[in-house]
């Protein structure tokens, strides 16, 4: 069960997800679907516009679908189901589309309300799971049935952008991270009933993924720079570490010269930086033969991947992965760590191994073919933004306030003074 996400400063998106024998890319408006050594590419079929009423909603006319087609439209979120028999891709023109990924045969297409931000499956790859960013999770059919089963149900609601999310391998519980810094621990598919929170960090939770050793742990990175385990039946913190203290100085360097400093709005109010520290952008769990678990960890501005090893109760720093490139994006499948990368010549993927608190590398793939480099085309001007638009940002609207009390104590004065009416002197009598 995986799902990823990535925005470009441009708002392009690229990512990958993995499992066994399947490694599916996206960019722009496409899929890249790698198995067993054959290559699709794999275009998201336009919105399923049912009727006129509905083609006028959306300012369309007779040739709107084509319209949208050459406009084109780009992935915001790809998942694989646990078996790996189903795709589930969700674009930014507010639509999930379901395929079977044997013949990519659509088996759903449905509309949104708001733009998706993350998607899984639930355990028996049965329904899938949107959550947007308007804070609510949605459950879809994986294969369209009756009309009244296909329409997306709610299942739950957070008052605030939902950053990831993923269901335990018992399939009992659906977790929710969110951008006010609350991990929930939902019941599935009763989600109306919370089992508890997981309640720590103090800036946005940005990812979460669950331990393949222990179905009871969580671990989790958060905007306040620190990783933290779970226990997820309990909400109970077992672990913390904060990673910015791992960073190599070139990283802290970086990091210090793309931070903002504040600035005014149209108003000349002034508007509180954000955290200086870097935030924690995603992490994902390893494991050999279910025996030891580790974690690897991507930090705002730094070209390196993090690699600890996760203990009962702490986090065990092991080493740098030096790419010396831009990371579009990484995934993990038991003791394999795959990371998309984008270099001066090109894209590449590069693939490692754990082996004895090491990570070794195992292949490398080039994309380079003029496919390749069309499919990859809307990301060539790639630059991060990194996450200072999810920190929580206060207006210092104080001097406002005290010229506007001032103007109307100055006002008050005027008025009183207008209304006073001089004291006419008396003469003297002689």
């Amino acid at each position: 069960m995986t799902e990823v996400r990535g925005e470009t400063a441009t708002g392009e998106m690229a990512g990958i997800v993995i499992n066994k024998d399947t490694r599916v890319i996206f960019c722009g408006p496409q899929v890249l679907i790698i198995k067993e050594g054959c290559e699709r590419i794999l275009d998201i079929p336009v919105p399923d516009i049912k009727s006129q009423e509905e083609k006028k909603e959306n300012g369309a006319s007779e040739g709107g679908g084509k319209e949208l087609q050459e406009a084109g439209a780009s992935v915001s979120a790809v998942a694989l189901s646990p078996a790996g028999d189903f795709l589930a891709v969700c674009d930014d023109r507010k639509q999930v589309c379901v395929f079977r990924l044997s013949d990519l045969r659509l088996l759903n297409q449905q509309s949104l309300v708001r733009k998706a931000s993350c998607v899984t499956f639930s355990r028996d790859g049965s329904c899938v799971l949107v959550a947007d960013k308007n804070g609510d999770v949605y459950s879809v059919t994986s294969a369209r049935g009756k009309e009244e089963e296909a329409v997306p149900r709610l299942l739950l609601g957070h008052l605030s952008q939902l950053l990831d999310m993923a269901v335990t391998r018992d399939g009992a519980r659906l977790l929710t991270a969110d951008r006010d810094e609350k991990i929930r621990v939902s019941m599935y598919p009763d989600s109306f009933i919370i089992d508890n929170y997981c309640l720590g960090h103090t800036e946005f939770v940005t990812s979460i993924a669950l331990s393949s050793c222990d179905e009871t742990r969580l671990v989790s990175g958060s905007g306040d720079g620190t990783i933290r385990c779970w226990n997820l039946t309990s909400g109970e913190e077992r672990a913390c570490h904060d990673v910015t203290g791992d960073l190599i100085e070139a990283d802290r360097d970086s990091h210090d010269a793309a931070m903002d400093v504040g600035d005014e709005d149209e108003n000349s109010v002034k508007r509180v930086p954000a955290p200086t520290q870097p935030a924690v952008v995603k992490l994902r769990t390893l494991s050999t033969a279910g025996q030891s678990e580790y974690v690897i960890v991507q930090i705002e501005s730094s070209q390196n991947l993090h690699f600890y090893k996760l203990l009962d109760n702490c986090f065990k720093f092991l080493t740098h992965l030096k790419t010396d490139s831009c990371v579009l994006d990484f995934d993990c499948f038991e003791e394999r760590l795959l990371v998309l990368k984008k270099t001066r010549s090109g894209t590449t993927l590069d693939c490692y191994l754990v082996y004895n608190d090491e990570l070794v590398a195992a292949e490398t793939a080039s994309f380079d073919s003029p496919a390749h480099i069309k499919f990859f085309d809307p990301i060539k001007n790639f630059e991060s933004e990194g996450m200072k638009n999810l920190h929580k940002r206060w207006f210092d609207n104080v001097k406002e306030y005290f010229d506007r009390k001032e103007a109307r104590i100055e006002k008050i004065k005027a008025k009183s003074q207008d209304q006073i009416v001089p004291v006419k002197k008396q003469k003297c009598k002689s």
